[in-house]
């Protein structure tokens, strides 16, 4: 990145502006704790409004990419006609669906006492008589008013009984029950209305969707003008007021490769600017730039941080072994089919980040075939113990040496977490070398030589090395590291405080990195539980299956959609979570990813 510092005439500062939306290149320097200002804050909120009514009218669409043609539907000018006739839609649905509550709260009222018309209460109490309705709990009940008042028991739902006082109107009626208030309208008047009711609430939902069809892309695009507004108002508001406001300092940044650009833009428009190298402590904005392949893996990396300016893109690395722990935890070769076919067909049909996720899906799917091969399983079907074509063979041959397949998994999952911890810690001395200078970097390279001089030390005498001379290189392995990274690995401490931070690393390299690769037998167990519980449903099927033969099929069909859906869903919930931890905390941890950027985002025009 370039920083750019403008100074500008405060008369020329907006119109500045404009211009420099309209190249959309520099990314504007915002001040530490935000801006402020009363009409800043209105645009704000009027763009929050926007984007709820936007995804609400989605909602009601559905995917605005399966609009279906809008021929016929009323057109309206402008998004005031849509937002005005969409509120009163609303409004009258909200109405509605509040009477639609109240009739059913109606139709619970009455219940107990039956249908009847409720015009014959009046006519009874012009009569002289009255009908009063109580409900109470059984053991509340009183025989003495049974002698007392006329009563007319109507009903016992579980402990609360319903009756009826009947009296003249000179008597007095004194009862500790609870007094029902019937309702306005009968009980069949209460059918007949929650059935008009709920025709009108489902005539408006379809007028709805008929507005949303038209009224989207109206409201998209006011939706794009006020985020205008909102970016200009931000930019505008972020520089910095000098010489008695006369003059206004703005401050930004460029992609190195697009500097050209904002140079003969500044130099036409005669504006005084200074450029320079921005500092790894300003707030610089990193721009990601991965090929097809990894781009599809930012979404991951996302989950966590953008790395911070100046620092490694770890995407690019943890992607390869993103990808294998995902086969490598779900391990079988028929969901990991599934999963191809399922990004194969959504993925001419999406867009943008559904459009990624469906292509990595394809991938995701390619690796779980291949450690399903290796794993030999198949929807559950354990390959190697039916002896199938080629896995028959293989399995004699690890009976011979009194192993499984699975011995070789385990020990497969721990050496990819010893290789990609050790990666990890090349990264880490890379960035540091980068960032800061390679004298920085020698204590991670101290650690990295110790780690990998051991392991080879372990494996030379199989090379025919002698054990002398393995002696020797361990001495200088282990010399070399304490030389590194004891004395040497700060330099900007002494070396008494290097040596004291080195016996303090020493003790969590020990402790931190063997539980780091303890961890990768994640890997191994979520896939052996996999196979296990697709297995246990291919039992169960049989096991369930009646003797006829229609009746098996069905059964069998039943048992295995549902087990294997669930492990399926389990499955991939799991290959996802688990492989996201270790790359966030084993591999991340070693690589010393320290995080916090902020993502290129150039001042630009959005509507068109």
């Amino acid at each position: 990145m370039k920083k750019f510092s403008f100074l500008l005439f405060h008369k020329e500062y907006e119109s500045f502006l404009e211009q420099l939306r309209s190249i959309g290149l520099i990314h504007v320097n915002e001040k530490e704790g935000g801006v402020e200002d009363p009409q800043f804050d209105e645009t704000i909120q009027e763009l929050s409004r926007v984007d709820a009514l936007v995804k609400e009218f989605v909602k009601l669409n559905g995917d605005k990419n399966t609009l279906e043609d809008s021929a016929g539907v009323q057109k309206y000018e402008s998004v005031d006609t849509v937002l005005e006739a969409y509120n009163k839609l609303v409004e009258e649905r909200d109405t509605l669906v509040a009477r639609q509550q109240q009739v059913e709260k109606f139709k619970e009222v009455w219940l107990p006492w039956g249908d009847f018309d409720i015009s014959k209460l009046e006519k009874l109490k012009d009569a002289g008589w009255n009908l009063e309705f109580y409900s109470c709990n059984s053991r509340d009940w009183n025989d003495e008013w049974d002698d007392k008042y006329d009563i007319l028991n109507v009903a016992q739902i579980g402990v609360n009984r319903y009756f009826v006082v009947i009296s003249s109107a000179e008597d007095t009626v004194s009862i500790e029950a609870d007094k029902v208030e019937l309702p306005e309208i009968s009980f069949s008047e209460s059918n007949r209305e929650a059935d008009i009711v709920k025709d009108k609430i489902a005539l408006i939902e379809e007028q709805l969707v008929r507005l949303t069809k038209v009224g989207l892309p109206l409201l998209e695009d006011y939706q794009l003008e006020i985020q205008d507004r909102v970016d200009f108002a931000k930019v505008r508001l972020n520089g910095d007021k000098m010489a008695e406001n006369h003059v206004y300092l703005l401050e930004g940044f460029v992609p190195e490769e697009k500097a050209d650009e904002i140079r003969a833009f500044l130099e036409k428009e005669r504006v005084y600017y200074e450029e320079s190298a921005p500092s790894y402590e300003e707030k610089v904005p990193v721009l990601l730039k991965n090929n097809r392949f990894v781009r599809m893996f930012e979404m991951i990396g996302d989950l966590y941080s953008l790395p911070k300016y100046g620092e490694l893109d770890l995407t690019p690395y943890f992607a390869p072994f993103y990808l294998l722990f995902f086969g490598f935890c779900l391990g079988d070769a028929g969901y990991g089919l599934l999963l191809m076919i399922l990004g194969f067909v959504f993925t001419p049909k999406t867009t943008g980040a559904t459009k990624s996720a469906m292509q990595l899906c394809k991938w995701l799917g390619a690796s779980t075939i291949l450690f399903g091969l290796i794993g030999g399983t198949f929807f559950g079907i354990n390959l190697y113990d039916e002896g199938w074509g080629f896995y028959g063979n293989l399995s004699q041959m690890l009976k011979a040496q009194g192993k499984t397949m699975n011995d070789h998994l385990f020990n497969l999952a721990l050496i990819f977490g010893a290789i990609q911890v050790i990666f990890g810690m090349v990264l880490k001395a890379v960035n540091e070398a980068k960032q800061f200078g390679v004298r920085y970097a020698v204590g991670t390279i101290g650690w990295i030589t110790l780690f990998v001089g051991l392991v080879l030390s372990y494996f030379l005498p199989s090379f025919g090395v002698s054990e002398g001379f393995v002696s020797i290189f361990r001495y200088v392995v282990v010399g070399f590291w304490a030389l590194v990274s004891l004395f040497f690995s700060n330099p900007d401490r002494s070396i008494f405080a290097n040596v004291g931070a080195g016996v303090w690393d020493s003790y969590n390299m020990a402790t931190g990195v063997m539980g780091d690769i303890l961890s990768y037998i994640r890997l191994f167990a979520l896939g052996i539980s996999s196979s296990i519980l697709g297995f246990v449903f291919n039992n169960l099927a049989v096991q369930f299956a009646p003797e006829n033969i229609v009746g098996k099929i069905i059964v069998m069909t039943i048992i295995l959609i549902i087990g294997h859906g669930l492990n399926l869903f389990m499955g991939v919930l799991g290959s996802f979570v688990h492989p996201v931890r270790l790359t966030f905390v084993e591999f991340y941890k070693n690589s010393g990813f320290t995080g916090g950027g902020i993502r290129y985002n150039p001042f630009r025009k959005r509507v068109k």
